[in-house]
């Protein structure tokens, strides 16, 4: 990205990944809200969902079982 200043700015993206194997920690919710607070910062959001439960992708408003290809198609099928 050119600033007009004649420097260019490099575009740094970040990776924030939530984990724990233990269930009912608030996985999922806070990374439903970490993304929406960033998406209205302005900040590009890409939220991925690898639970086999599909919670995040259930609570996006996405029905699991009417996508065509989940990343569980690409993990298990390849």
């Amino acid at each position: 990205m050119y600033n007009g200043a004649g420097k260019q700015n490099l575009l740094m993206s970040r990776i924030i990944a939530v984990f724990n194997q233990a269930g009912g920690v608030a996985k999922t919710t806070l990374t439903q809200n970490l993304g929406y607070h960033l998406a209205q910062l302005g900040h590009r959001v890409l939220l991925i969902d690898i639970d086999p439960q599909a919670s995040l992708t259930i609570f996006m408003g996405l029905v699991p079982r009417e996508l065509e290809q989940t990343v569980h198609n690409a993990i298990v099928e390849e």
